[in-house]
């Protein structure tokens, strides 16, 4: 670790699941179970297997809040076999083939979530609940994060909450996300486990260098219709035609 930012430099072994949990292991004891950056130095390493991608992808967004990885200037096997599901992950994620660049992005404040003044303003009985701020309005349930990094407790907390202002029924959700550090992976796995039965549709609204999406494997299988955005317009009006039909 180095000025706040964790440096993984890969060796020659192609990484498995057994040593990717292992690594991942080591860096949340590094941050003390905080997020922080992480460089990882791929320019030695023959690649990882399709069970070492899975484990880094379950373990990136929980562990880590900005990642840089450092790749020879030939392609490289290290962007794959997943590229899809590496480009849906919520934190910032870039490739580079200098490590001075890369250290730069990494040590780089990435500023205050944008503000647009297309989302309303929550209502004076807006509902707060330990992670974020929740109100409904027009039929649509939004959701304003407070910066709180997601469990199963606040999972199952503001679901609650989305069933009560709504009665029951269900409603198209926005979730801004854009000062959201993520969640750990049991919290995907309860809110997972409700949304189909309590929304309609689902915009999550994330910042610009955020990658769009959400991996892995988590909402690519939604039957509701389901988008990521960085326009706060774009995103209401999404919810508001899968309102119309």
């Amino acid at each position: 670790m180095e000025d706040g930012i964790v440096i993984h430099r890969a060796n020659n072994e192609r990484r498995t699941r057994e040593s990717v949990s292992e690594l991942f292991g080591v860096m949340r004891g590094l941050f003390d179970g905080v997020p922080g950056p992480v460089l990882f130095d791929a320019r030695k390493s023959p690649g990882t297997d399709a069970d070492g991608w899975q484990a880094a992808i379950t373990n990136l967004e929980s562990t880590a809040s900005k990642v840089a990885m450092l790749i020879d200037p030939e392609p490289s096997s290290e962007v794959g076999p997943y590229p899809d599901v590496i480009d849906r992950l919520l934190i910032p994620l870039k490739v580079f083939t200098d490590e001075t660049e890369a250290l730069a992005f990494l040590r780089a404040d990435t500023g205050p979530p944008a503000q647009g003044g297309e989302l309303p303003e929550p209502p004076d009985d807006a509902v707060e609940t330990t992670a974020s701020t929740v109100w409904f309005e027009d039929g649509i349930i939004f959701e304003r994060s407070k910066g709180v990094r997601s469990t199963t407790e606040t999972a199952s907390e503001i679901f609650d909450v989305f069933r009560d202002l709504t009665g029951g029924t269900p409603a198209p959700l926005l979730f801004d996300a854009r000062k959201w550090p993520g969640g750990d992976v049991e919290a995907w796995t309860t809110a997972v486990a409700n949304l189909e039965s309590t929304l309609t549709a689902f915009a999550l609204l994330v910042e610009p260098e955020s990658r769009a999406g959400v991996g892995p494997f988590v909402l690519d299988r939604l039957t509701i219709p389901f988008e990521v955005f960085t326009d706060e317009a774009a995103a209401l009006a999404f919810l508001r035609g899968t309102q119309s039909q």
